[in-house]
């Protein structure tokens, strides 16, 4: 929907600035001409962000606009977190938390949200018409913003805010921001998105502003000096600019803005754009990584020469030159052989200096890394077990498909997600894939140690905790390989409904007791001998998927399927009133917890009973639950099954 300001209501603005100006005339004020500040709350995981921007992008950019609003964008973490707002988190948490921003993609004008109504803030409801009135506005400033001074990622920004008539406020801020257009052959985040305009990079000298004073006089002026650093995340190539605006913080309104022009290039500038490695998991003691990495010359000359570091780990940077001949713009790509003598997952880092072999002016943009794997070929003997309270590094998370790495890699400093006692029986930490935050179609690994599989019964026991966020398939799988990681054979999979142990939330889900987590056992008898065993996620963009408690054992399965006849179970009368019936069938005898969820994902009741071998009933008193859809969890020390029921 959008709303557009009737001619009637647009002359009537008009009128009543014209109407103003003579009064002001007449007790010697004038007002400056506005540029409007226009802020969106935009997301790169958020889908109707990609469907809206470029309607609203097109509109802001058209041909006479430039000198009536400028953009500045916002990358939220609306409905998750990616990878550019992960750059710059704390100003634009400073900024949300400031607009009270609950949804994206969210537009304000000078201050104020745009449109009205139920969708008030919607970028869809912005117009022309609102643009104009918006750069009508009467503003007693005007901001002149001068050439900033750079010296390699230090810059020195002057501003001068002068009274074009006598004003007084009790709360004014200047903001400065640093924008950056952003082009990414791939879509960073989840919605296809892969331009980028206005990206505020980083506030100045923070979110809050610098204090203006309180009161001017006609024609008085004050003058800021801006200093602060160009982060390393910012690319000299973009187009890069300051905005700059005067806001009242006590009712929020923009009074004036601002736009320098883009910053220069640097003469000599070098930087890095990636490092790959063809093989990234091999197996043995040590190893030695093949590695290409591409340079770019970023400056404004041609780069004749270069210094290429690189490294494995916490290991000594080692140099390799190079020389040749590189136009400003063009890339070129450097061999390097690293070897790795670490078990484990590995950071290879490299690192290009000195062009022209001088400093380089811009050497923020220099480093980049990638992670390699080394397994170590030794067989461990059954039993193999982890709890990931304790550093492992032979259990090694491995990133898949989508350069996810499976649970946490990082393993100087954790190897698990701590969930600060959500795992099982209450633990510190569980190995978790973060469905919720990463898109759909990603996969990743874990891979326990490679182990001696001697003949007969074995299995894989662990425990599993998983909910939907709604009706998204997120995957678990057990998988062993036998080249070393190349290709993976599937053993046990459960994927969605079937791998969730309660109801489906839309928060981010940590399990908050042990009838959320499963116990899942999987026969590993039939693996070839050296084969190696791993489990596999496969994101749907859904919720997290935990992992506690990991077993490879001799001898049978067992699990709650071991209990319980799982397609026996059926629930009674539904909806149900005041009495629910679970119908079960119980291949042994055993005390069986019901615990009921509702659509929050709250536990609201719980009841134990013990349950006899053979066909039983086990009747709950749902009499004080309110009407709505639960998720009734029906589990014992051997896991859990879930079944979903309806109170009346």
């Amino acid at each position: 929907m959008c709303i557009i300001l009737p001619c009637k209501t647009i002359k009537k603005m008009k009128k009543r600035l014209l109407l103003l100006s003579a009064v002001m005339g007449l007790t010697g004020m004038t007002f400056a001409q506005k540029l409007a500040l226009y802020e969106e709350f935009s997301g790169e995981n958020c889908a109707p962000c990609a469907a809206y921007n470029p309607g609203l992008m097109s509109l802001l950019f058209s041909p006479g606009n430039e000198n009536k609003v400028v953009l500045v964008k916002y990358q939220s973490p609306i409905p998750s977190a990616g990878p550019i707002y992960g750059q710059n988190t704390s100003d634009v948490q400073n900024r949300m938390s400031y607009y009270s921003v609950n949804f994206a993609p969210m537009g304000l004008l000078n201050g104020t949200r745009v449109g009205s109504g139920a969708n008030q803030g919607n970028i869809v409801l912005t117009t022309q018409g609102m643009i104009d009135a918006a750069a009508l506005e009467s503003t007693p400033f005007t901001i002149q913003v001068g050439t900033p001074t750079i010296t390699g990622n230090q810059f020195s920004l002057p501003v001068t805010v002068t009274a074009t008539s006598a004003a007084s406020y009790n709360n004014l801020k200047l903001r400065v921001a640093l924008i950056e257009d952003l082009n990414y052959a791939t879509a960073p985040g989840t919605n296809g998105e892969t331009e980028f305009h206005h990206v505020v990079r980083k506030m100045y000298p923070a979110p809050a502003g610098t204090a203006v004073q309180s009161s001017f006089t006609l024609g008085q002026s004050q003058s800021f000096t801006i200093t602060g650093e160009i982060p390393g995340y910012v690319s000299a190539e973009q187009a890069r600019s300051f905005v700059v605006w005067v806001q009242n913080d006590d009712n929020k309104e923009v009074l004036q803005a601002a736009k320098s022009g883009n910053l220069p290039a640097a003469a000599n500038a070098i930087s890095s754009e990636g490092i790959t490695v063809a093989n990234k998991i091999q197996c043995g003691s040590s190893a030695t990584y093949n590695a290409t990495v591409t340079i770019k010359n970023t400056g404004t000359t041609a780069l004749t020469s270069a210094q290429i570091y690189y490294k494995a780990g916490n290991n000594a940077y080692q140099q390799q030159p190079w020389s040749g001949n590189l136009a400003p713009g063009a890339t070129t790509t450097v061999n390097l052989s690293i070897p790795v003598s670490d078990l484990g997952a590995i950071t290879l880092t490299d690192s290009v200096a000195m062009p022209n072999g001088q400093a380089d002016a811009w050497p923020d943009n220099n480093v980049t890394a990638t992670t390699v794997y080394l397994l170590n070929n030794d067989e461990k003997p059954l039993p193999q077990t982890h709890d990931f309270e304790t550093l492992k590094p032979e259990w090694v998370g491995i990133g898949g498909n989508g350069g996810v790495p499976f649970f946490q890699a990082n393993v100087a400093t954790f190897l698990t997600s701590q969930i600060g006692g959500s795992g099982y029986d209450g633990s510190a930490a569980a190995i978790t894939f973060p469905c919720y935050s990463i898109g759909s179609g990603a996969t990743g690994f874990f891979a326990l140690p490679k182990t001696a599989m001697p003949a007969g019964a074995k299995a894989l026991d662990f425990y599993v905790a998983y909910c939907q966020y709604q009706n998204e398939n997120d995957k678990l799988e057990v998988v062993y390989s036998t080249d070393c990681g190349a290709t993976w054979t599937s053993l046990w999979s459960k994927q969605g409904a079937q791998l969730a142990t309660r109801g489906a939330s839309t928060s981010f889900f940590k399990p908050s007791s042990n009838s959320e987590w499963r116990k899942e056992s999987v026969d590993v008898s039939n693996v070839p001998a050296g084969a190696r065993i791993a489990f596999k996620a496969t994101s749907a963009y859904g919720n997290n998927i935990y992992i506690d408690n990991v077993t490879l054992r001799t001898g049978s399965t067992t699990s709650i399927n071991d209990l319980v006849n799982e397609g026996s179970i059926s629930l009674y009368p539904s909806p149900a009133s005041n009495e629910l019936n679970v119908a079960i069938d119980m291949k042994q005898a055993a005390e069986v917890t019901f615990a009921v969820y509702n659509a929050l994902g709250q536990e609201v009741m719980v009841e134990k009973q013990s349950l006899a071998t053979g066909k039983q009933t086990a009747t709950l008193n749902v009499s004080q639950l309110a009407a709505g859809v639960y998720i009734l969890n029906i589990g014992n020390g051997e896991g859990a099954v879930q079944h979903k029921f309806i109170k009346e």
